[in-house]
């Protein structure tokens, strides 16, 4: 693991208590003692707290000076279900791309795989279709601001 549990369960106690999302919190933090984290490709955290057959609810968390991204890293993907989500603190920018298939480019799609030995780690793996990435719209959040994707939609 990259970070220290405590290190994790003191950054969401900082910023989910006394809020509309307590108990979601409090089911993260449950996860992180038991072990629960997923380190994504990115270099961020994903903490499950809430999930049901119609919907999950995890908590993403950059720490600064802790992200280890891989490389290859090249940001724009997609979801396979469409999302919502709910800055609880700090910004981001959203960027919406173009994807269009093209023989003659550099660069290719990629699909996330996870670790044979662990459902806690999370690779990208290369497929061969040559792609072009057209950046078509910015959006900046800031805490307390949400916003959804249809799946399939490429951001960054």
């Amino acid at each position: 693991m990259l970070v220290n549990n405590h290190k994790l369960i003191d950054f969401i106690l900082e910023f989910g208590l006394n809020t509309p999302f307590e108990s979601l919190i409090a089911n993260a933090i449950s996860n992180v003692k038991q072990g629960n984290i997923t380190i994504h490709p990115y270099g961020f955290y994903i903490i499950k707290s809430l999930s049901n057959d119609l919907m999950q609810m995890r908590i993403h968390i950059w720490l600064k000076g802790q992200r280890k991204r891989q490389s290859h890293d090249w940001p724009p993907h997609n979801h396979n279900s469409d999302l919502s989500s709910y800055i609880l603190c700090g910004k981001l920018t959203n960027n919406i791309w173009s994807i269009t298939e093209d023989v003659h480019s550099n660069s290719n799609l990629y699909e996330v795989s996870y670790s044979k030995n662990s459902r806690n780690i999370s690779k990208l793996i290369m497929i061969d279709r040559p792609v072009n990435c057209t950046l078509l719209s910015s959006s900046e959040y800031n805490a307390s601001d949400s916003y959804s994707l249809k799946k399939y939609v490429f951001h960054s």
